[in-house]
């Protein structure tokens, strides 16, 4: 009997020991002095690090590589997913999947940003730089996690999807896309306002622009191509003043 008890109190002392090796060891040799990203267009290196953190523990770089490889922190808006790579006992390179917004609209307070599938992936009370506001497209309420194709009865999802492909194969920087009473369509670039009119296809305007805006140099224009096309390449600007 007495035999039984002394094993069990050798196996709890040995335990402790290696308890306390281990958090020796995590303490002197494993806290994070390292932390890279890869893949972020949204957030810092700072405010990521910030976010991911699930316990006290993050601070040792293999508890926090475990705990994020295994899906063991708090959502973040815009990320698909996280994966921490252990560089080192003491560093981490976080690979970011970021959501593919496309664009977002202003209501109830805040803005939604949806995908190019049309899915509604996250609401903020502030709208991000570098997402395309769309204005105009009335189509009701908005819930996250809602696809935005049931709630518009005019097929103008289609429309922004369109422009934001085409915009893909440039380096502009729409502001905002606006429908107007008809559903033409009024895209902002900086202090240019381009009217685009009602078309199926705007691929061949929106790969002209670049060079168009370029040699505005920066000045309150209106441009219209309502009727541009591979075949009809002239383009009306009037000056305007400033917004």
């Amino acid at each position: 009997m007495k035999t039984t008890f002394t094993k069990r109190l050798l196996k709890t002392a040995l335990v402790l020991v290696l308890v306390i090796v281990l958090l020796l060891v995590l303490r002197f040799n494993c806290e994070l002095r390292e932390f890279s990203v890869v893949g972020s267009t949204i957030y810092t290196e700072s405010e990521l690090w910030n976010m991911s953190q699930s316990g006290p523990l993050d601070i040792y770089a293999p508890v926090y590589a475990f705990n994020i490889n295994r899906g063991h922190y708090p959502k973040i808006p815009f990320i698909e997913k996280i994966e921490a790579k252990l560089t080192g006992l003491s560093g981490i390179e976080l690979t970011v999947y970021e959501k593919k917004i496309i664009g977002c609209i202003y209501a109830m307070g805040g803005y939604f940003y949806f995908d190019r599938d049309g899915l509604i992936v996250d609401y903020l009370e502030t709208k991000l730089d570098g997402v395309t506001l769309v204005e105009g497209a009335k189509t009701g309420s908005f819930v996250v996690g809602k696809n935005l194709k049931s709630l518009d009865n005019k097929g103008l999802f289609e429309t922004v999807r369109n422009i934001s492909l085409a915009l893909e194969d440039t380096e502009l920087k729409v502001d905002s896309v606006q429908f107007m009473y008809d559903d033409s369509v009024v895209l902002k670039v900086g202090v240019t306002d381009i009217r685009l009119g009602k078309h199926d296809d705007y691929t061949a305007a929106i790969l002209a622009l670049p060079d168009i805006i370029n040699t505005l140099e920066n000045k309150y224009y209106v441009l219209y191509m309502e009727n541009y096309s591979d075949t009809q390449t002239t383009v009306v600007g009037r000056p305007k003043t400033a917004d």
